[in-house]
């Protein structure tokens, strides 16, 4: 044999063993690429290529939606944080009718205060600019008819603002904190401020010397047609100086305004001779209506006039498909008091049960309704009002 001839078999030897080794596409060096009985065709591998995608995009699919499904388990619960004062809750578009047949309708304000959580309550041709927070009630400005008249020269005051003594800022009034306490005044401190007053025929006249005074008292309104309530008397009035035209001397100008404020609710009697008004709540619109408990001698039972069920005044229940009870919390830390979701209708009932705490005076619960899509809240009130 020649080495020729040896040479050629030894290199076609070699060729073989190496097209063995790298055939199929599979996967390299893989037992199964090792073996000629499992390799497959360009095509079946193809198809194991498209096969093995296809797993990896379900397996994907399923991933995402585990994901989905944990992230809902995992959702952080909701956390409910006040946003109003509770003796005076907003809400845009709503209203109180009162006993004079007038209205007073609440704007939050997108023009002069616009983004500064400023509502306009508007009653019998009086503006009052009102802010509430969770701890503090503001005066921003009044809009009416305020006649001064001295020293021959009478004027009506259409607009009136408040500014800062030194900086000459626009500034709000306190009218009420959460820790004011009764019969003491709303800021401990002396507000340093101007006024500037829109008049019908003097233009704007500045009042120096501010005196506010913001003070609330508590009392029961027991002859109400509405019905019987709790309430802060809150009166507040602004004095000051105004200074005139023409060289004459400075006049005194006031606003004194009296608004009696329930939880839940908000201004249920207002009286002010400035601004001429002197009503009291006779209905809602676009808000929960009252419920009112009896307590005789311990033995609570719902008013005859009352619904157990939160409703809205001419609209129906309020669904528990669309609202949450957002302060659930702390309404269950109310030991006489139960607020429950009726599954079966979709609708929050509401029932009182004796209890040594039970309140045996005139007493008024806050209920804040939340809508779980937009967030807007409306504020219902329950009121326990004893018979014995």
């Amino acid at each position: 044999m020649s080495v020729e001839f040896l040479v050629r078999v030894i290199l076609i030897a070699s060729l073989a063993l190496f097209t063995t080794a790298c055939g199929g596409g599979g996967g390299g060096g893989s037992d199964a690429a090792a073996e000629p009985a499992n390799a497959g065709s360009d095509s079946n591998t193809d198809e194991s290529t498209e096969n093995a995608a296809t797993d990896d995009e379900q397996t994907g699919t399923e991933d995402e939606g585990a994901t989905e499904e944990v992230e809902e388990e995992t959702a952080e619960p909701y956390v409910f944080t006040r946003t109003q004062f509770e003796y005076l809750p907003f809400t845009d578009g709503t209203s109180i009718q009162y006993n004079d047949d007038s209205t007073a309708s609440v704007t939050l304000d997108t023009n002069e205060f616009v983004g500064k959580g400023v509502y306009a309550v508007v009653n019998n041709g009086t503006t009052l600019y009102l802010s509430s927070t969770a701890t503090k009630i503001a005066l921003h400005g009044v809009d009416g008819s305020i006649v001064i008249s001295a020293n021959g020269l009478s004027t009506t005051i259409t607009k009136l603002r408040f500014y800062d003594k030194n900086s000459d800022e626009i500034i709000s009034i306190p009218l009420l904190y959460s820790t004011t306490t009764e019969n003491n005044e709303a800021s401990i401190i002396p507000i340093e401020a101007i006024a500037k007053a829109t008049t019908s025929n003097l233009g704007t006249l500045n009042i120096n010397s501010l005196s506010i005074s913001s003070k609330f008292t508590n009392e029961e309104l027991t002859i109400l047609t509405y019905g019987r309530l709790p309430s802060r008397k809150l009166t507040f009035s602004i004095q000051g100086m105004a200074q005139l035209p023409f060289g004459l001397d400075p006049e005194p100008a006031s606003f004194t305004d009296t608004i009696y404020l329930t939880r839940g609710i908000g201004i249920v009697k207002h009286q002010s001779i400035d601004a001429n008004i002197d009503n009291e709540i006779t209905s809602l619109t676009g808000l929960p209506t009252t419920t009112w408990f009896n307590n005789a001698v311990g033995t609570p039972t719902i008013d005859s006039e009352s619904d157990p069920t939160f409703s809205i005044a001419g609209i129906g229940a309020i669904s528990s498909t669309t609202y949450r009870v957002a302060n659930i919390d702390a309404l269950n830390e109310i030991p006489w008091l139960l607020i429950q979701e009726d599954t079966a209708s979709d609708t929050f009932n509401v029932d009182v049960s004796a209890h040594a705490d039970l309140p045996t005076t005139l007493t008024s619960v806050e209920v804040i309704f939340e809508n779980k899509e937009t967030n807007e809240r409306l504020s219902g009130n329950v009121t326990i009002q004893p018979l014995n």
